[in-house]
């Protein structure tokens, strides 16, 4: 029995392995140089006096308030703060746009239809070679972490920074699963990539620029920013319940996914 038909998730990271490597390595060699750059902050008290005289909007952009004393407040600020959730969109709205919506738009999608495959098996199989690549390209940056700390003597809670990356891990899955949602009701991978992208930008924008609005800020709650960023993993302490919220949207988002592919009437 081909592969593609005992496992669609194994045959998606196959075709992707090459991909996946270069994300992989990109990432470890970026988290790597992350942590050796910190040593060279040595006006740690200065960077952050100049950050008080920055207008309102920019602090709110980079941060409430920053701490760069400490390595944990430095890989706060600059990695898990916004380089790592950006990483991890990107990867997974673009996995998420090619499974269904994708293989839709290239003609390759018929082919698969054409075997007695059940239809939520192929969005759920999806949905699992997403999370396992960012597992993966998770675990590249917290080794990059670890790696980069020896070589420069920094030192830091590694477990914290594993929980800090799995945090960043859970919002992009849950990017990941609303593109495949929106691929799999409309089969438009433009579609599905630009109101994933719209609603990352425009989500993360509400979360940082809402604490400068009174009556914006409640609605803070509704960003999946503000469960996966907006409680610092690395000086705070993990919080479970925001983990589980993510978790939580992903598998209903992929729940949508499922009965929207089943329920469409795909003309090929």
């Amino acid at each position: 029995m081909p592969l593609s038909l005992r496992s669609i998730g194994l045959k998606t990271l196959r075709d992707q392995r090459q991909s996946l490597f270069w994300w992989t390595s990109g990432t470890f060699i970026l988290s790597a140089i992350m942590i050796m750059l910190y040593p060279s902050i040595d006006g740690g008290a200065e960077i952050e006096a100049l950050f008080e005289q920055l207008p309102g909007p920019i602090q709110a952009m980079i941060g409430e308030e920053i701490d760069l004393s400490s390595a944990a407040g430095y890989l706060d600020i600059r990695m898990f703060g916004t380089i790592a959730p950006l990483l991890f969109l990107v990867y997974a709205i673009g996995r998420g746009n090619a499974a269904v919506a994708g293989e839709e738009s290239r003609g390759t999608l018929d082919l698969l239809l054409a075997h007695p495959v059940k239809r939520w098996r192929i969005i759920i199989e999806h949905a699992l070679a997403i999370g396992v690549g960012l597992s993966v390209i998770s675990l590249a940056l917290w080794g990059g972490l670890v790696a980069g700390a020896g070589v420069v003597d920094v030192e830091f809670d590694w477990s914290a920074a594993a929980l800090a990356t799995a945090m960043s891990g859970l919002l992009g899955m849950a990017y990941g699963a609303l593109a495949l949602a929106l691929g799999s009701q409309t089969g438009n991978p433009g579609i599905a990539i630009g109101v994933s992208a719209a609603a990352g930008i425009g989500l993360f924008f509400l979360h940082s620029l809402a604490p400068l609005v009174d009556w914006l800020e409640p609605a803070r709650v509704l960003s999946p920013f503000y469960y996966a960023v907006g409680h610092s993993v690395m000086l705070d302490g993990f919080n479970l319940p925001y983990a589980l919220i993510l978790i939580g949207l992903s598998i209903g988002l992929i729940g949508i996914a499922t009965i929207a592919f089943s329920r469409r009437d795909i003309r090929i």
